[in-house]
């Protein structure tokens, strides 16, 4: 057994995009011990930053801070269409 010392913190803010995903993932290979992600102050995810957010939930990463639904507990917000205007009064 290996002697591990406490969680490292990896705190997100802002948003998570492609680029910030690709930082992440070389701060996360360094830490050599467990990594659990704060993302209080995360303001946005898109398509990918989501994927990768599921992805680690899945892979049992630690997570504080986060929105139940960016983890696949709940659904995501759906599109609203915009309501018909009928301009022939």
């Amino acid at each position: 057994m290996t002697d591990q010392g406490p969680p490292v913190v990896l705190a997100l803010a802002g948003p998570l995009t492609e680029e910030e995903i690709a930082v992440m993932s070389r701060a996360v290979a360094e830490a050599r011990d467990e990594v659990i992600l704060d993302l209080t102050w995360l303001q946005a995810v898109d398509r990918e930053g989501l994927k990768l957010l599921r992805q680690l939930k899945a892979q049992e990463w630690g997570f504080v801070g986060v929105s139940p639904y960016m983890l696949g507990h709940g659904s995501l917000p759906r599109r609203r269409s915009a309501p018909c205007v009928n301009a022939s009064g």
